[in-house]
């Protein structure tokens, strides 16, 4: 499993350098922005002290529509539930899903907001899944170098090369996917509009159900569509 972070239009350039160097201790690489040149600025590279490998391979998108281009699993962060999402996930919670499905994920996404307002509602609803850090007062609330830091710390085991999982086939990586796309083709069929509490179920309960549970409704919808077909 290769997990991305993404930094939407980051305005800081030291707090660019602070990802890096957060990514690099817990042994990620991936860093990508959108939006902004901020990660070329030198007083990044001051900061980074180490992680300038990091800065210097991130790549650059546009949109964050195209950041996800090739992601399975887009999480999106945030001090709050917004975008109309009923769950949030704390990084310890997310830590224990993606590991329990760690051979049927190829990528991974965390994305982070701006420094002044976070994530906008619809950016949050490119994301399958919703996550905030429980504070115990509502402000201040983590800047952006200390909310990298803070979910690459919990995820870090899963950046750690493990022989169990790495021999993980193309099958298995492509269960989650096909798996999404059977249910909503099959929401559809049963003519279920994408602002109905079904779909919107869907999108958020699908990413974070088990492997077993994944598995099983494998089997439930393609015979539930085979039904309706015949």
């Amino acid at each position: 499993m290769q997990i991305s972070f993404i930094l939407v239009e980051p305005q800081r350039a030291v707090n660019v350098g602070a990802c890096a160097r957060a990514l690099k201790t817990m042994g990620f690489n991936d860093l990508r922005i959108v939006n902004s040149q901020q990660y070329l600025a030198d007083e990044a590279q001051w900061v980074a002290h180490g992680a300038t490998d990091i800065l210097q391979s991130a790549q650059h998108f546009v949109s964050l529509e195209s950041a996800l281009k090739d992601i399975d699993l887009a999480i999106g962060t945030s001090t709050k539930q917004r975008a109309g999402k009923r769950y949030a996930y704390s990084p310890k919670a997310l830590y224990e899903s993606l590991s329990e499905k760690s051979q049927l994920l190829s990528r991974v996404a965390i994305v982070f907001g701006r420094e002044d307002h976070g994530l906008a509602n619809e950016m949050l609803n490119q994301c399958d899944v919703l996550s905030t850090v429980p504070l115990a007062v509502s402000y201040p609330s983590l800047n952006l170098g200390q909310a990298v830091m803070l979910y690459a710390y919990e995820l870090g085991p899963l950046s750690q090369p493990d022989q169990a999982n790495s021999c993980s086939d193309d099958v298995a990586e492509g269960q989650w996917r096909a798996l999404h796309e059977k249910v909503i083709f099959l929401l559809d069929q049963l003519n279920i509009p994408c602002s109905a509490k079904e779909y919107q179920w869907v999108r958020e309960r699908l990413p974070v159900c088990s492997r077993k549970d994944i598995s099983f409704l494998h089997t439930l919808v393609t015979d539930v569509i085979r039904k309706i077909n015949q």
